[in-house]
């Protein structure tokens, strides 16, 4: 059998060895095409788990700005309650300065 791309042209071929020729060639880029969607399928995994990976850490961003937004709320109260301690401090300062 002769291989594809050795073929002298001055040469003549019978219509079983054309296509012999054609089947080889043909077999040999099917097997590269396995090979070729094996690694496909093993990249086309890898990113399906990046991905998953990639959500999670998204996910737990998201639970994390949350967090602190309500953090920042809660704050805002204390701050709040702590200003009108003081001046309710302050007014009783002020009135028993007044008093005295």
């Amino acid at each position: 059998m002769k291989e594809i791309g050795v073929y002298n042209m001055s040469e003549r071929v019978s219509y079983k060895e054309m296509v012999e020729l054609y089947n080889s060639g043909f077999n040999k880029l099917n097997e590269k095409l396995d090979k070729i969607e094996e690694k496909l399928e093993a990249v086309h995994i890898q990113a399906t788990k990046t991905n998953g990976r990639v959500n999670r850490l998204e996910d737990c961003q998201e639970k994390t700005d949350n967090d602190i937004i309500e953090i920042k709320l809660e704050f805002r109260k204390i701050l709040t309650k702590v200003a009108y301690i003081a001046g309710s401090l302050s007014a009783l300062g002020i009135l028993t300065n007044f008093l005295i």
